[in-house]
């Protein structure tokens, strides 16, 4: 997938089931981003990448402590769903990452880009910041990570 300021992304998807794994297995995500140095070093200083852990069920979902402290590999989230038992979403980088989150209460998930525009839009009036609020609704059922280097 191309990108904005000449950054590819690419992202591979790995299932695996051994011993220990849960229902249907272990899941694992790699998104590698790639950047025409010159470019990116000209023309901004910090790369975010946004993703979203969503609940459609309506369930909330649990943030961990860990969330702000990243680490080689640190939890992020973790819950339980009826039919697959309990889950965990896991963070490792290669590279030092900060991570910042909002969680959201909606059954609206079609309006989770205005969601997350709000947020961003208060933090850049508030503080001047481009990142998430790091706060979170109670009883969330959708949390919302930025990843950024």
């Amino acid at each position: 997938m191309l990108v904005d300021q000449d950054m590819t992304l690419m992202t591979s998807f790995l299932k695996s089931k051994e011993d220990g794994s849960g229902y249907g297995g272990d899941w694992a995500v790699r998104i590698d981003v790639q950047s025409e140095k010159s470019k990116l070093s000209e023309e901004m200083q910090t790369v975010h990448l946004f993703f979203y852990l969503a609940d459609e069920d309506g369930n909330a979902l649990s943030l961990s402590r860990e969330t702000l402290n990243i680490r080689e590999n640190s939890l992020l989230a973790f819950g339980s769903q009826t039919d697959v038992g309990s889950w965990n979403l896991n963070l490792e980088s290669m590279d030092d990452v900060e991570v910042h989150y909002s969680g959201f209460r909606t059954s609206h998930i079609h309006n989770l880009s205005d969601l997350v525009q709000q947020n961003l839009g208060a933090q850049v009036r508030k503080f001047g910041r481009l990142q998430l609020s790091d706060t979170t609704d109670d009883s969330s059922n959708i949390l919302v990570f930025q990843v950024g280097s």
